[in-house]
């Protein structure tokens, strides 16, 4: 294949042709530049994309239209498919609506790359809008021996990804393309180029950085046409709010302690230090929270979604999951069904008279009482009268959902599986006799169950732990068992560590004793070898001899020292009398 190049008339043979795995697109072009022995970066860009400044973004290239036409679809037959490869931007696209994300794969297309931050919202999102090269050495090492070139892999530059999914390590970034530094070249990594890293990982933030590095890859996997709705995305968040008991009532956020633990999370994950989230300062995170969990939905930096999403959910394809069966607000009306002694006795018997004895329809029966057909359905069923129906589908199908119903399916999941409204799932509930209190005991019996073995599960996972760091691991659960299956979890809680103090070993007092004695005593002497002025205080020995001061509430316990300490009270007594 050639390089087609109007500028220069006439045809350069490619010096590459293939991708390397998982690369991306600016280090593609940073080998060619590399292998075509270019001297400047600027001949590079001309001869690629027809300008000296286009294409040398390693975030957002632009002007990918004349890429394409001058490498002759070598890599990539149009453009966006290029982007949707090769460039980070995937990862924004489901945050933004279907017409901005078109807006911005034409921009790029175009070469109008200038306003693609500020459209995507990255400038005001207190965090920073640039996105710097990094590497993993593992990586690095290995596609040298492989290639014979390090390269940049795309999933490193990936926004929230801190550690290689790969190798687990921390990567290196990269300290050119950053500032202005060298941001028109054509750089691919070097050992001697990345700023020293400082962290040490615990257990525990690997854990969670890899988690968030998961969840950014998954992100970025998803289709082109998906779009992530935000209004769904604020009820799935609700409904895991209100399974870990933060709602105050049936809708209102505990937004002061959904901020103190969101903040005790993600500092103990150390994202701040790692620039993943803007400093943790409890007005400011408060605002970010009350943005994202009760205002108007509106596009903002998918970085502030999730650390959110993991403290709430673990891991993205829980949220995924959870998002999925979400549902707005007022879509299913949830069923308050009668029992017989909310109907009075006089409409009771009058109800069973006119259907049982005279055998009357349902519909006449509400004519005759005065009240409507649904109320008289709902009332026939609190009463345990099984009426005559004749439904709109066929008796098999409503068999099935009365069958799935019993097990404790959820309404919305019915509905879906058998093709039928929400509404008519509903009303099944309310007219079939003793179905609901059967859907309702088979509800619980499955939360129960759920509850339970995820108690157990933490439990056993973590065999140390007290029912305080328990509860910190599985917050939901407790809630939940805590308010229906209380004797239980008592059980359970019994059989946990609980924090006490060893006092199996003594304290040897006279021990003790001599050592301190012989600290203050060597302390003094030092300080007269020193030429220190008379009178030596108390208060030098104190400062010099930091284990000392502790040991005063104990001083009835330590008798030489006690001495000691009065006979230098003394001596500074009387020098300072003389």
């Amino acid at each position: 294949m050639r390089l087609s190049n109007g500028n220069f008339g006439h045809n350069w043979p490619l010096p590459i042709t293939q991708w390397f795995d998982d690369e991306l697109f600016y280090s593609l072009c940073c080998r060619f530049h590399y292998i075509a022995g270019n001297r400047l970066s600027g001949h590079t860009a001309k001869q690629l994309f027809g300008h000296a400044r286009h294409g040398t973004q390693h975030d957002f290239p632009s002007n990918l239209d004349t890429f394409v036409q001058r490498t002759s679809g070598v890599f990539g037959d149009t453009p966006k498919h290029i982007i949707l490869q090769h460039t980070i931007l995937p990862f924004y696209l489901p945050w933004v609506s279907c017409s901005l994300g078109t807006e911005l794969l034409d921009q790029l297309s175009r070469g109008q790359a200038a306003r693609i931050k500020s459209l995507l919202g990255l400038p005001s999102s207190r965090l920073r809008a640039n996105h710097p090269l990094r590497a993993c050495p593992e990586c690095m090492h290995e596609d040298k021996q492989r290639t014979g070139t390090a390269y940049w892999r795309l999933t490193h530059q990936l926004p929230g990804v801190r550690v290689c999914p790969t190798h687990k390590v921390l990567l290196w970034q990269f300290n050119e393309k950053t500032n202005a530094v060298r941001r028109f070249d054509w750089l691919l990594p070097r050992n001697d180029a990345f700023y020293p890293v400082a962290y040490t990982l615990t257990t525990h933030c690997q854990l969670w950085l890899d988690r968030l590095a998961q969840a950014a890859i998954e992100i970025f996997k998803l289709a082109p046409n998906i779009h992530i709705d935000l209004n769904t995305v604020q009820t799935a968040y609700r409904t895991a709010l209100d399974e870990q008991a933060m709602l105050r009532g049936r809708h209102q956020i505990a937004l002061g302690t959904v901020c103190q633990r969101y903040l005790a999370f993600t500092r103990s994950c150390r994202w701040q230090e790692l620039g993943i989230m803007p400093p943790a300062q409890e007005r400011s995170t408060t605002f970010m929270l009350s943005r994202l969990l009760t205002r108007q939905p509106c596009s903002t930096n998918p970085l502030h979604h999730l650390p959110l999403i993991l403290w709430l959910f673990g891991d993205w394809p829980t949220f995924w999951a959870a998002y999925k069966h979400a549902q707005a607000p007022a879509s299913v009306t949830p069923v308050h069904p009668r029992t017989s002694s909310d109907i009075p006795d006089t409409q009771a018997q009058r109800l069973t008279q006119l259907v049982v004895v005279q055998g009357l329809s349902v519909s006449a029966a509400a004519q005759q009482l005065g009240i409507a057909v649904q109320t008289c359905q709902s009332w026939a069923a609190a009463c345990g009268i099984r009426l005559q129906k004749r439904p709109k589908s066929n008796l098999e199908r409503i068999a099935a959902i009365v069958k799935d119903l019993r097990q404790g399916m959820e309404q919305k999941a019915t509905a879906h599986k058998h093709g039928v409204s929400s509404s008519t799932i509903s009303r099944l509930l309310l007219t079939e006799p003793g179905l609901h209190i059967r859907w309702e005991k088979a509800r619980r019996a499955l939360a129960q169950k759920r509850a339970q073995s995820r108690w157990l599960r933490a439990m056993t996972k973590h065999p140390n732990a007290t029912a305080k760091q328990l509860r910190e691991i599985e917050p939901a659960s407790y809630a939940w068992l805590y308010r229906n299956d209380r004797a239980w979890l008592q059980s359970k809680l019994r059989k946990l560590a609980k924090h006490s103090v060893d006092r199996s070993t003594s304290v040897d007092w006279a021990k003790r004793d001599e050592k301190l004695h012989g600290q203050v005593q060597q302390l003094y002497q030092q300080l007269q070898r020193d030429g220190e002025l008379f009178p030596i205080t108390v208060q030098q020995i104190y400062k010099s001899t930091p284990n000392i001061k502790p040991a005063l509430s104990s001083l009835n316990r330590l008798p030489q020292t006690r001495e000691l300490l009065t006979q230098i009270r003394k001596r500074s007594y009387r020098t300072s009398k003389c």
